[in-house]
């Protein structure tokens, strides 16, 4: 007798650089934590909290819901299938979706969210990916011969230095926009004007001739 196995995901979500799932006090795993909100009763949430997920990318997509758009990321490890979701307007699924045009799609990749406040108050997060070793940097940027400076590519949105509060709110939903027709959408083909030979096929063949992020892990 054959049986057809029941495709059931576990859903995981990012929330300070952390990849988190929800789950009971009952459950061994389970890290309380507690929201708190202005003029709002506290919040307590039972969550496994992890560094990141391992595994193959098997899907993208976009989808609108309740709570605004949602990047949906399917991976399997094995018999393993998880679902990452990500706040679509946030610097988690734009980093990511500017890397993920640079890795083989047939291999596990390292998903790993950061959240951390750098020595100008800034406040910096977004997603790593790791393949064979290697940090994947943005498919989108080329760097000048030694590494001081840096431009989008392939027609990706780019900012000046004269650009009000505003203007930057509107080029982050142009550049949003363009990862959605450019990645999302074409998933898993990605096929760029100008892209050289083996991009289309998820594989950036320029990931070793680019510099490494100057974050600390």
């Amino acid at each position: 007798m054959g049986l057809i196995p029941n495709e059931s995901y576990d859903y995981w979500r990012i929330s300070d650089g952390m990849v988190r799932k929800t789950t009971t006090e009952d459950d061994p795993l389970a890290i309380k934590r507690t929201i708190k909100k202005d003029g709002k009763p506290d919040k307590v949430m039972f969550e496994q909290v992890n560094k990141g997920l391992r595994g193959v990318i098997e899907s993208v997509e976009a989808r609108d819901g309740q709570f605004g758009r949602q990047l949906y990321i399917a991976i399997t490890d094995g018999i393993e299938r998880f679902y990452l979701q990500v706040a679509w307007d946030s610097s988690y699924s734009r980093s990511f979706l500017e890397r993920l045009p640079g890795i083989d799609l047939s291999k596990d990749v390292d998903i790993i969210p950061y959240s951390f406040t750098d020595k100008k108050n800034k406040k910096r997060s977004g997603i790593t990916l790791n393949q064979d070793g290697v940090k994947i940097p943005s498919y989108f940027r080329e760097y000048n011969e030694d590494f001081t400076s840096s431009t989008h590519s392939y027609g990706y949105p780019e900012g000046g230095d004269d650009m009000e509060t505003d203007d930057w709110k509107i080029l982050g939903i142009q550049q949003m926009k363009f990862l959605k027709s450019k990645v999302v959408d074409a998933f898993p083909f990605f096929e760029f004007e100008g892209a050289t030979e083996g991009a289309t096929e998820g594989v950036n063949p320029k990931v070793d001739d680019k510099p490494k992020d100057d974050l600390p892990f």
